[in-house]
């Protein structure tokens, strides 16, 4: 018995998909010799508790009492949401018969003559007792499957791991501790079926084990489209809300004999035959009907004389639930759903016994069997796509939303869409850059957020920077729109005037909110770059920030002295006196040069009773603190244009400087401690991509990255913004929210083909939606949940009077 990994594929990428279904066709041509084979899909529930405790691990002391309060709460939360929370594994179960694996035609008729020689003894003799090295011909064979199986990566389980899932059988719906039920299986064999099994509402299985019960039923596939191109059930079976496990038993077929398929098949047709002579000469449903299935068998006498593969399967869905009428809805569901894909699940109420029997690992199809097999060839038996699933984000972390299994649209209620999926997302940054964590496909520790106003990104954002800021973290959050610390402010007054929640309001003290308001004297200076940088770091700084709102070019005597100028304050400063950039050019004000004193004029008019003025000072004031583990800070007065396509007007392009300032700020605070992890939040960041300099700086803050453990959120409208021919360093997550223009560029940039469907995919996301690329190359839609309303009033930013809404 193997577990198979999963392969986890994008579910609109249908390229990858028939990849991995050749892949599969592959494999499973190569265990032909055994015969017989199971795969199952079972539902597992997630230790959530487990995982919750390893992200705990790295709390900081002085919030985790909003950590804390958050995995309870999430946890609590999410367990009422759903029924269970769960995930499927896949297992691939081959039995190693003894008449299988002696396959010496001499050996073969010793063992089997052993093997009927025990069966007929031993209910007359007692026990046969075999010889003590018996299973050394099963490890060597086992061995051998493993290797033909390597394609798959599946593993052969453990004792307790085969234990546990045969005893699983058992224990359908009910509630049981793990250990418990396995310990009491490895101490006999008698406990692996230690149920009972009975009969309720009209043929309805019920499970017992001890005061635990549940219901059960069965529903085998008893017809399937004569098409089964891209039928894909199993992916459409994770899609549903509640757990379904899918059994699926497969013989191969033999070439000759009663019960091959070819026997079968010439016998079905002369059952047809005869049928089509009978009929109504006028033709008819029915008769149109006969014709086809007439057809079908044609084509399986071509595909068996072609050497195709072909097998017969039992594929059965599992329903557990503790409530009857729970249970009976869930079929109706699925029912209705794989009725609509042209699949005919039935009730099988008279066969519901055989069906729990049949479909335990330990039993195998007979050629002989008749109920509900589905004959194909091997190539359509994989078009129900086994072995993937679903999956994005870290396995530790925050919980962020839940994949959306609809390809279409919501219609603007991400609410539903949150309600009608089950398989959750977490969020970790600080997974990204650690070399322990398998699967990934890159290190590379910065997540790009990208997509038009209003769509949910700023929302998204702030839940990002709340998680960073609770682990052992420097978090600094870049916020020129001025939004965060006014609302902060406002629901920490709320919450302290009622009373309640705590632990968000000793969250919000610990944060450090700067605010620069060039109304205020003492923030004058405070992005200053002779200020807070030193150096050449200082230098560059200061000619793109003087260049941006002065050219510089053909201005070549200027250009010189305030270059010499620029040089004595950086020396005088290292020597500690007060100097700033107002300080250089009050100097050239002094020039002996006319032309160099008028620019200098002109500079130091354009600099006073101006955002500049947080940038050009005397440098009497101290530069921004970046001492503090988590930092808000915000700008006042900055003028953004809502458009980066809008073209920059004079009040625009002095805030376009402050942002410089800003970035370089950001490069400075994630290169000061390569031990610390630090993450920063650039909001507005296309406003960098306006200029040549400010690309260079987004570039600059991506380059101190992994070696020194910084990580960059850049939070901007276009995703060209994320990425540059002339840089490697890129981005390793992406967050895509919608774009009415994009969405060609951000599936070539995700790496998702470009078809009709995947377009639609993207476009029909409502509000609140986005797709998720991780760190492991996975890509899905997500929609992002706010499971705290408590939380969520933090994040609001839009102010109005107005109370009448829909």
């Amino acid at each position: 018995m193997f577990e198979v990994p999963k392969a986890i594929i994008n579910s609109i990428d249908r390229n990858e998909k028939d990849d991995f279904k050749a892949l599969t066709t592959s494999v499973l041509s190569g265990i032909r010799e055994y015969k017989n084979f199971d795969i199952s899909m079972i539902p597992l529930d997630v230790a959530l508790d487990t995982m919750y405790l390893k992200l705990s691990q790295d709390f900081s002391e002085d919030t985790e009492d909003l950590a804390w309060y958050i995995l309870d709460e999430s946890y609590t939360r999410l367990r009422e949401s759903v029924d269970r929370i769960f995930e499927y594994h896949w297992y691939l179960t081959i039995p190693l018969k003894s008449s299988h694996i002696s396959f010496d035609k001499k050996e073969m008729f010793k063992t089997s003559i052993n093997y009927l020689t025990k069966k007929v003894y031993e209910p007359l003799v007692g026990k046969v007792t075999y010889q003590k090295d018996w299973y050394l011909a099963y490890e060597v064979y086992a061995s051998d499957l493993e290797k033909k199986l390597s394609l798959l990566m599946a593993k052969p389980l453990n004792t307790q791991e085969t234990i546990f899932i045969n005893r699983l059988q058992y224990l359908r719906g009910i509630d049981f501790d793990r250990a418990f039920e396995v310990s009491a299986t490895r101490n006999t064999l008698e406990n692996l079926d230690d149920t009972s099994l009975t009969w309720e509402n009209f043929n309805i299985l019920t499970l017992h084990n001890g005061l635990e019960k549940s219901y059960l039923a069965m529903l085998p596939v008893a017809y399937i489209p004569e098409n089964v191109s891209y039928l894909h059930l199993l992916e459409d079976i994770q899609g549903f809300n509640f757990p379904i496990e899918t059994l699926t038993k497969a013989i191969f077929s033999s070439k000759k004999g009663t019960f091959s398929v070819p026997a079968k098949a010439n016998r079905a047709r002369l059952r047809h035959n005869k049928a089509i002579a009978d009929g109504d000469a006028a033709g008819g449903v029915d008769q149109n009907k006969k014709e086809r299935s007439k057809a079908l068998v044609e084509d399986l006498l071509v595909r068996s004389n072609d050497d195709e593969i072909l097998l017969g399967y039992l594929q059965t869905l599992v329903f557990a639930d503790q409530n009857y009428d729970a249970l009976v809805e869930k079929m109706r569901i699925v029912m209705d759903a794989c009725s609509k894909n042209g699949i005919e699940l039935v009730k099988a109420r008279a066969d519901q016994l055989y069906l729990f029997y049949k479909n335990r690992l330990t039993q195998t199809l007979d050629d002989s069997d008749k109920n509900f097999i589905q004959i194909t060839t091997l190539d359509g038996f994989v078009e129900n796509l086994f072995f993937t699933g679903q999956k994005v984000g870290q396995d530790v972390g925050f919980y962020i939303g839940r994949i959306d299994a609809n390809k279409g649209s919501w219609y603007g209620d991400f609410k539903k869409a949150i309600e009608s999926s089950i398989n959750f997302a977490y969020v970790n940054p600080f997974q990204a850059n650690k070399l322990d964590v398998a699967g990934k496909v890159t290190s590379n520790p910065h997540i790009a957020i990208t997509g038009d106003i209003g769509g949910g990104k700023s929302f998204l954002t702030k839940y990002l920077f709340l998680y960073s800021s609770l682990l052992k973290a420097k978090t600094l959050y870049i916020d020129p729109k001025a939004e965060m610390r006014r609302q902060y402010l406002k629901v920490l007054k709320e919450y302290e005037t009622k009373g309640i929640y705590p632990e968000i309001q000793d969250y919000i003290r610990s944060i450090n909110f700067v605010t620069l308001d060039k109304n205020n004297r003492s923030n004058w200076g405070a992005l200053d770059p002779i200020v807070f940088l030193k150096g050449v770091e200082a230098k560059d700084l200061a000619i793109s920030m003087t260049n941006e709102i002065y050219s510089l070019r053909n201005k070549e005597e200027f250009h010189s002295a305030f270059l010499d100028s620029l040089d004595k304050h950086l020396a005088l400063r290292e020597r500690g006196e007060k100097v700033g950039m107002l300080t250089v050019f009050r100097d050239l004000e002094k020039h002996r040069s006319k032309a160099v004193r008028v620019s200098a004029n002109l500079l130091v008019k354009m600099v006073q009773n101006s955002i500049l003025s947080l940038c050009f000072s005397d440098g009497q004031n101290q530069a921004v603190d970046t001492d503090s583990r988590i930092t808000v800070l915000e700008v006042t007065g900055l003028d953004l244009p809502t458009d980066e396509k809008d073209e920059l007007s004079d009040s625009q392009i002095k805030s376009l400087v402050v942002m410089y300032a800003l970035g370089h700020y950001c490069h400075k605070f994630g290169s000061e401690n390569r031990k610390q992890e630090t993450i920063i939040f650039l909001d507005e960041a296309w406003f960098f991509n306006a200029t040549a300099v400010g690309r260079g700086i987004i570039k600059r803050i991506k380059r101190v990255g992994r070696s020194e453990n910084n990580f960059l959120v850049l939070i901007t409208q276009s995703v060209d913004d994320t990425a540059d021919e002339d840089d490697g360093t890129g981005f390793g997550t992406i967050f895509a929210f919608n774009s009415d223009t994009e969405a060609e560029k951000v599936l070539n940039r995700l790496k998702i083909p470009v078809t009709d469907e995947t377009i639609s995919w993207f476009e029909s996301m409502t509000m609140g939606q986005c797709i998720f690329r991780d760190t492991f190359g996975r890509c899905e839609r997500i929609t992002v949940d706010g499971l705290f309303p408590e939380i969520n009033v933090l994040f609001d930013t839009v102010e109005t009077d107005m109370k009448a809404v829909a």
